[in-house]
């Protein structure tokens, strides 16, 4: 350390020393002697340099549950989230770290805690892997390396046979060439910082944070810039949100009925030392002015909440313009929601449905088979608990068309079941057609694994993707982004042939993670017996109740299974 200071103590990038990252060498949580010597470590390296920020370790998630602070100067962390997938994990936890919480430094009571240290997330970022013409169209010379903190996991950073796997794994019919998914998955990333960067600029509490990284570093590949420091698709954008002075709408969602009201509160975070004398805050829609606010007496360094505003969705096009400005323009943002024109919402099959479902866990007296029809999902805000949502699947489905029935009889032409039973199989083998909405452990099929580690996208990114062709009411934009917030399944299928080229057609929606590593499937249709199956772990009983694109992909995957289009490869082996 003595050397180090030594070296580079007038450096002018240099603006805060850090004795451990992430805890590595030491075990901050569990052992006395390492909080001991941390603590020791920060006194000496401050009387080195009295002058800048000293940070005794950043914590992060570790095996043995997390890592503290003992003594520093910036009560920090490290995050990773995948997004859309844990949109509201990462809003939960950085509103908890803004407030300030105890478990960030020791508690057992050797911890020096001023509380006045800033609030800091210090690491988070997301993949856009990049185009390879920086590397004359090949591979990099390092696309051998990879992770080297596991086997499996580290696996999905490791660029090795990128171009084949790309090809075996039939990924052009989801993105024509690589090329084309590198800008998407850019895209992607993009669109993730906006959303966590929105998030932590309306906290005031929450003083600063760094992106990992400036620029890709050899196969880590979320850099604003490539491996040659050259500009991703994303670059002119980045201003709108990650600048001195911003303004920055919170939504509860991003997918409406085009007949629903879209609700939208507005933060303004001034840093910058542009005078805001005199300046207004504009947020409009479809050219008309939605809210108007008087930001001058916004000082800087603040964040101050500008209020809400609701406005009907019909004709829109679902973009909201924001601006902050006093004759000129100081800064501007745009938000762009999915809005589902409202003749989505009603089912094209007609015929009987039984609909099978596990029975709900809840004492609530309502009765989704014999409730009136309800043709427009619960909002959101409403006080719904989860068991409450399953019992209205069976008035949603009434109300959006179907002919539901709670058994299977004559008249049956389709079931939709998250539970299987031995009648559903035996249904389905006579030559059924059945939507199985595999969202348990109980899959009588293929494998369902959670979304852990890799499949979890928390670190290298996974990147969920639909089949084009299949869906016609939902919006396919590869990757999925923010509108499937609440929305992204919490299992994969896994087992299946995935470099089969005679199935792949079969592969209705999945996902890949970093270096177009780790496939697993979301959504898979396959014949069993003389019948028909689609499977899938989009999240659509859960979500129904709320998230118009759970009932506008229940109708695709109904109107597909029902189709003559719907022609599986694949069967099940079953006996």
């Amino acid at each position: 350390m003595h050397e180090m200071i030594a070296r580079d103590f007038n450096h002018p990038s240099l603006m805060i020393w850090t004795m451990i990252n992430e805890d590595w060498g030491s075990t901050l949580l569990l052992s006395a002697d390492d909080r001991a010597w941390i603590a020791e470590m920060v006194d000496e390296c401050r009387q080195l340099d009295p002058t800048r920020l000293v940070v005794d370790n950043s914590p992060c998630p570790a095996p043995w549950g997390f890592s503290v602070h003992v003594k520093s100067d910036l009560d920090d962390f490290h995050v990773y989230t995948n997004i859309p997938d844990q949109a509201d994990t990462f809003e939960e936890f950085v509103e908890g770290l803004a407030s300030r919480p105890l478990w960030s430094f020791s508690n057992t009571g050797d911890a020096q805690r001023t509380g006045h240290e800033a609030i800091i997330l210090s690491e988070f970022g997301n993949w856009g892997v990049p185009s390879l013409k920086q590397f004359g169209g090949g591979l990099p010379d390092w696309a051998d390396l990879s992770g080297w903190w596991s086997p499996w996991d580290g696996e999905a950073g490791r660029a090795e046979g990128l171009l084949e796997r790309y090809e075996a794994l039939g990924l052009k019919a989801i993105w024509p060439d690589y090329e084309a998914f590198a800008a998407a998955a850019q895209w992607h990333e993009y669109h993730a910082l906006k959303y966590e960067i929105e998030t932590m600029r309306r906290l005031p509490k929450l003083q600063g944070y760094v992106i990992t990284e400036l620029s890709d570093i050899y196969w880590e590949s979320n850099g604003l810039l490539d491996f040659a420091r050259n500009e991703k698709v994303f670059h002119h954008q980045l201003a709108q949100f990650n600048a001195e002075d911003v303004i920055v709408p919170q939504l509860d969602r991003y997918a409406y009925w085009s007949d629903e009201s879209a609700k939208v509160t507005v933060y303004a975070s001034h840093y910058s030392p542009e005078d805001w004398a005199g300046a207004r805050a504009t947020v409009s829609a479809d050219g008309a002015v939605l809210l108007e606010s008087d930001v001058s007496d916004v000082q800087r360094g603040a964040v101050s909440e500008l209020g809400s505003v609701s406005y009907k969705l019909a004709g829109s096009n679902g973009a909201i313009s924001l601006s902050v400005s006093n004759g000129k323009t100081l800064t501007t943002n745009m938000v762009q929601l999915t809005v589902l024109p409202v003749e989505a919402r009603q089912a094209a099959f007609r015929g009987e449905v039984a609909v099978v479902l596990r029975p709900a866990k809840s004492n609530t007296a309502i009765d989704a088979w014999s409730a009136p029809a309800v043709a427009t999902p619960v909002a959101q805000d409403q006080l719904v608990d989860s068991a409450e949502a399953m019992h209205l699947t069976g008035s949603l489905l009434r109300g959006s068309g179907y002919t539901v029935t709670r058994t299977i009889s004559d008249s049956t032409k389709l079931v939709i079941s998250d539970n299987p039973t031995a009648d559903v199989l035996a249904w389905v083998q006579a030559g059924g057609d059945l939507l199985y909405l595999a969202n348990n452990a109980g899959s009588p099929f293929f494998w369902v694994n959670g979304r852990g580690g890799t499949y979890g996208g928390r670190w290298i990114t996974s990147w969920n993707w639909l089949r084009p062709g299949i869906y016609k009411r939902v919006p396919v934009d590869n990757p999925l982004k923010l509108p499937f917030m609440d929305m992204t399944p919490d299992g994969v299928i896994l087992g299946l042939p995935v470099t089969d080229a005679a199935v792949q057609g079969d592969f209705l929606a999945g996902q890949i993670a970093g270096w177009a590593q780790h496939p697993a499937l979301h959504t898979v249709q396959f014949r069993y017996g003389q019948g028909r199956v689609i499977m899938t772990t989009y999240p659509i009983r859960e979500s129904l109740h709320f998230q118009p694109l759970a009932l506008a992909m229940l109708h695709d995957l109904v109107d597909h299974l029902s189709s003559e289009a719907c022609q599986p490869m694949l069967s099940m082996n079953y006996r």
